[in-house]
């Protein structure tokens, strides 16, 4: 039997962060986009946060 540890909340942090443009919280589920750099998942809260960071990741923190 396998049990795990994880609790709902900690689920969800796992699947949601800050938007590196704009610093609003954002939920995988209901994000605009995603872009993976550097191994990492960042979430967007629109077109424009994720164009921006698109065109330059190198310029917002590497953990949002």
């Amino acid at each position: 039997m396998f049990t795990s540890s994880f609790s709902v909340e900690g689920l969800k942090s796992l699947l949601s962060g800050k938007d590196p443009v704009c610093g609003m919280e954002v939920e995988a589920a209901k994000a605009f986009g995603v872009s993976n750099h550097n191994g990492t998942a960042f979430y967007f809260c629109s077109e424009a946060c994720k164009k921006a960071f698109d065109a330059e990741p190198a310029k917002y923190p590497a953990k949002a």
